[in-house]
């Protein structure tokens, strides 16, 4: 329990200290820093002949603001590179795919993450995108064969926020590390189907779907230092997963619900907050008929797992 929740509350002290030394507070003469120049993401381009011709590597840079208005698709060969403290801003509806063979690199830093957010002003209604999906040729129960090793690039100090983050058999190459997913709707905050991609420090904060993190169809992974914070206003029961609401849903996979791993996934030092019934909270929280499952762990179709120094709340 005390490494469980050490994590957290040391980044607390030290912000605090932080702002202590430096007061957290704007100097009057610092001048304001300008707008940063806008650009609409393009996978592609037409040549003059009039073909259509695919940007094998996109490179985006923190000097610019860049606009996700309609689907971006990296297929095998491409490249997606995203620098420290960039801001991308996508239009309700679409995402990012990286099908297998591709690569997305999104280098942030501490002070400095990449971010994703939605391009409707604050306030705004149905403001949430797809988020960001990602498959890889990894092994699970929908892929039994495949390179546990896989390399799908790297996710480090990153915030997604409206969407959530989907890994399809991802593998144990790729970099998972410093992950907030904020508000998701189309999908969990995290979704794991498959593979064995390990992630470390994972957020996900008033979802707006009806789990945090779910694992699924043969992950076998390790995670560790996860915090699933279920808003009180936020979250809804749909089939997918099966009639829950959870911070943490694990199964087998409907598809194949008999499938054994060859390993089970571990998870260690997790933190679920839940609503714990206060005014105001969602009516589906409170649901205890059979048609609805709502826990703080919710699991389905012949799961195995491992949970180590983690806890359950609300």
């Amino acid at each position: 329990m005390r490494q469980s929740g050490g994590f957290w509350y040391k980044t607390i002290y030290l912000f605090s200290g932080f702002c202590s030394l430096f007061s957290c507070q704007k100097n009057a003469t610092e001048k304001t820093t300008r707008l940063k120049p806008e650009k609409v993401i393009a996978g592609s381009f037409v040549e003059p002949g009039g073909q259509i011709r695919r940007i094998q590597i996109l490179h985006f840079s923190s000097d610019t603001v860049y606009l996700l208005m309609e689907n971006l698709v990296r297929e095998s060969g491409d490249e997606l590179i995203v620098d420290a403290g960039t801001l991308i801003k996508a239009s309700p509806g679409v995402g990012i795919t990286v099908n297998s063979g591709g690569s997305i690199k999104l280098n942030g830093s501490i002070d400095r993450p990449v971010v994703f957010t939605s391009n409707l002003p604050p306030g705004s209604k149905n403001n949430y995108w797809k988020g960001i999906s990602i498959i890889g040729k990894s092994v699970g129960a929908l892929q039994p064969s495949g390179d546990p090793n896989d390399n799908s690039g790297s996710l480090k100090f990153v915030r997604i926020e409206f969407g959530g983050l989907q890994l399809n058999h991802v593998g144990a190459s790729t970099i998972l590390d410093h992950v907030q997913s904020s508000y998701a709707s189309f999908g969990p905050g995290f979704e794991f189907n498959g593979g064995t991609v390990e992630g470390k420090y994972l957020v996900s904060y008033a979802s707006n779907s009806s789990t945090d993190f779910y694992i699924g169809n043969g992950y076998s992974g390790r995670l560790q230092y996860l915090l699933a914070y279920r808003h009180p206003f936020f979250g809804v029961s749909n089939s997918y997963p099966f009639n829950s609401i959870s911070g943490l849903f694990i199964e087998n996979g409907p598809a194949d619900p008999f499938y054994v791993s060859p390993k089970l996934p571990a998870i260690s030092n997790l933190s679920v907050i839940g609503p714990a019934g206060r005014n105001g909270s969602s009516s589906v929280y409170y649901d205890t008929s059979n048609s609805v499952h709502a826990a703080a762990m919710v699991t389905s179709n012949n799961a195995g797992f491992k949970i180590r120094n983690s806890v359950f709340l609300g």
